[in-house]
């Protein structure tokens, strides 16, 4: 294993090293590795923090720190801390960021939207979980959910789903641990652990062989918040877990979005009571592709850079229209594109057209036109206007 690796997995596996003394650490100093060649007592002179609490830092040799690393270099588990490039933007921007993550399998480069609910879902609940998995994963998004019984893991097998059937190995789904990254629960889900781990990432704060403590979930759901653009909730009783993602949402500036259930129903309780607050409705993945394709915030900076990087490129080249069919800008831009994104691309020029003519006009179902715009606006290839209605970059 690495040094600042290892390092960070001895910091991590210390008692009484808590992460807002980590981050003041890794803050305080260039490495990990330069931070365990300090002792804690230079620790507190140089970063201001209290060791009262510190126990002895596990050798390098210490059993525990060997069968987890045992586990993480057999997996090839990721440690990344807040420091390092391959730590994720979003949860940089939070108030209280993780200090490192372990990262088994790759982190989607797709939109994220999560989709959380009650372990004890409904059959009915169930299914329209896994149907917004596989819908808004064949849109485009990655699917980040708990790995919990019930709505999560259905979630999951829907994304999973969509993957398998179009794409596979595209990073459809990632899911956020409670416990430790070597640490299966529910142990029913033993399954789905492997299957997203294959298929996308399994994320975790926790060090490895920690338990799911029932204080480790609010602090899970935060970072299932921060990686997702908007969530989702299906299925949720009046005090829920899920409940408090849809908080941290609110607190971290992402959209919410409820499904509606039966008024007598338990399972209902805590989705009506988003509905009133103004929660966004749901009842299939064409509301929350809608919601997007009018209000896109978390894309926008991203598609403007492509946007400005291509118009730099056209005024490079002379160049007084960027997208003239049969250029070589134009040939550059849709080489990656399928057959039916090219056609709806081609259709689109500086009139505006709504979905439902683009569908008229190109053959396609409105479903399939709203995945595909959708992709076309987060490569910047298109701009959506309100009403539905888009026109070419």
């Amino acid at each position: 294993m690495e040094a600042n690796q290892l390092a960070l997995l001895r910091l991590n596996l210390t008692h009484g090293l808590g992460r807002a003394t980590l981050l003041k650490l890794l803050h305080a100093y260039q490495s990990p590795s330069a931070v365990l060649a300090q002792t804690p007592a230079q620790w507190a002179r140089h970063a201001g923090i209290s060791i009262a609490r510190i126990e002895h830092i596990p050798a390098a040799d210490d059993a525990l720190v060997l069968r987890a690393a045992e586990y993480i270099c057999h997996h090839q588990v990721k440690i990344v801390s807040i420091n390092c490039a391959g730590y994720p933007p979003p949860l940089r921007q939070i108030s209280d960021p993780p200090a490192l993550l372990y990262i088994r399998g790759e982190l989607s480069p797709r939109p994220c939207i999560a989709i959380v609910g009650s372990r004890r879902a409904t059959r009915a609940g169930k299914e329209i979980a896994r149907e917004l998995g596989r819908d808004l994963a064949n849109a485009g998004f990655c699917i980040v959910s708990g790995m919990a019984s019930g709505i999560d893991g259905a979630a999951h097998e829907g994304a999973l789903s969509a993957a398998g059937a179009n794409n596979p190995g595209a990073l459809s789904t990632m899911g956020v641990l409670g416990n430790g990254i070597d640490v299966v629960y529910p142990r029913a889900n033993a399954h789905l652990f492997q299957s997203v781990a294959a298929s996308g990432a399994l994320i975790s704060e926790y060090p490895p062989g920690c338990e799911p403590l029932a204080h480790h979930f609010p602090g899970r759901n935060r970072i299932i918040s921060a990686l997702s653009a908007g969530v989702i909730v299906v299925e949720a009783a009046e005090r829920s877990g899920s409940l408090i993602t849809a908080e941290f949402a609110l607190e971290h500036g992402r959209e919410v979005f409820a499904v509606p259930g039966p008024v007598y129903s338990p399972a209902s309780s805590g989705t009506l009571q988003l509905l009133k607050d103004g929660a966004i409705m749901v009842t299939c993945a064409q509301d929350v592709l809608d919601e997007y394709c009018r209000h896109a915030p978390l894309f926008v900076e991203e598609r403007n850079k492509s946007s400005n990087s291509r118009k730099t490129k056209a005024q490079a080249q002379g160049s007084t229209q960027s997208f003239a069919i049969g250029d070589d800008l134009f040939a550059r831009a849709t080489e990656s594109l399928s057959p039916e994104e090219k056609k709806v691309f081609i259709l689109l020029g500086s009139d505006p057209l709504h979905v439902d003519e683009i569908a008229g006009e190109s053959g396609l179902t409105p479903m399939d036109v709203s995945s595909i715009v959708l992709h076309l606006e987060l490569q910047g290839l298109i701009n959506s206007l309100p009403g539905a209605r888009y026109i070419r970059a």
